[in-house]
């Protein structure tokens, strides 16, 4: 089996353009974990940042740089922390590997928390400048993705309800899908009168998902929005929305304003005149999203938000990004 390194660590995304270069192996550095590059989020895990690899009984002590690195994979909250292909590093030097990512794909919240995952026998304690690194068994790293995999958890008060109906001769009943990397045994249904049941607090996004009656997959026959999988049978999809407040503050005397963006194919959405500003509500997924409001025709960015990109045009368009 090939070894295993973790490190933990938390980021804060922001915007804006970083530079890294190579730096020579005899000067100081600085270690960076990742860092922006306009749309782009970039990982970088470098070797140097890391002295020496201790087994946690015996003590024993090896430099690091010694161990032989093969694979480095990033996990986290955005990938709701798999550890499966498209999320692997690129050797691009003696020390360093990196992946880039466009921003996109960073939907859900920030800051988020991510691991380094390198070949299947070494976690990283971070905290100090150049952190050392400690062998682990499989139960510990086993057990410490139970405690943080999923920040779904059943709730009684949850906003999004599932409900099978029937199978009430089954004895187990599992619901699964996105929302949890399609875990089979994590999310265990309650049975009720007519069925199974249970209330999730999910994030706005897209999902897909599943139930599970003792071992066969099944998808929801109650809901009509499916889609076709791999395996030829339907994956059964909820869009989690919620309420996003755009306001246009001043503009009393304008005749119309609307609020047009990507959410909504550029259309011309009214906003409703609230003393002294214009208010418009749109439901949205976890996302990234360009908009501009109408003024009686004329076209402004939101001077309320210093969030802004600019398009290949050169036109600039604000951002909203929702968690």
């Amino acid at each position: 089996m090939k070894n295993l390194f973790i490190l933990t660590i938390a980021i804060c995304f922001g915007f804006g353009a970083a530079i890294f270069a190579q730096e020579p192996d005899n000067e100081e550095r600085t270690p960076k974990s990742y860092y922006l590059d306009e749309d782009d989020v970039v990982f970088v895990f470098d070797i140097r940042d890391y002295t020496q690899a201790s087994e946690d009984k015996q003590r024993n002590q090896e430099d690091f740089a010694d161990l032989d690195i093969e694979k480095v994979t990033v996990t986290g909250e955005f990938n709701k922390w798999s550890k499966k292909k498209g999320w692997e590093l690129k050797k691009v030097g003696e020390y360093t590997f990196q992946l880039r990512k466009n921003l996109d794909e960073f939907g859900d919240a920030f800051p988020v928390e991510f691991k380094y995952v390198i070949n299947d026998q070494y976690w990283a304690e971070p905290g100090a400048t150049f952190p050392t690194i400690r062998k682990f068994s499989n139960d510990f790293f086993e057990d410490t993705y139970n405690l943080t995999l999923y920040d779904v958890v059943p709730t009684i008060q949850g906003d999004i309800f599932f409900f099978l109906e029937g199978h009430e001769s089954a004895s187990n009943v599992i619901l699964t899908g996105t929302f949890v990397d399609w875990d089979e045994s994590y999310l265990k249904m309650k049975r009720v009168d007519g069925g199974w049941q249970m209330r999730l607090d999910l994030r706005p996004d897209r999902y897909e998902y599943k139930f599970i009656v003792d071992g066969e997959w099944v998808h929801d026959v109650g809901n009509p929005n499916k889609v076709r999988n791999e395996h030829a049978t339907f994956n059964s999809v909820i869009q989690v929305a919620k309420n996003i407040r755009f306001e246009l503050e001043g503009y009393t005397d304008a005749e119309q304003v609307t609020l047009v963006g990507s959410f909504n194919h550029w259309s011309h959405q009214p906003m409703i005149r609230d003393n002294d500003r214009w208010v418009a509500y749109v439901p949205l997924a976890t996302g990234k999203y360009h908009y501009k409001f109408s003024v009686d025709g004329r076209y402004i960015k939101d001077g309320g938000n210093p969030l802004a990109e600019k398009n290949n045009e050169g036109e600039v368009f604000s951002v909203k990004i929702v968690q």
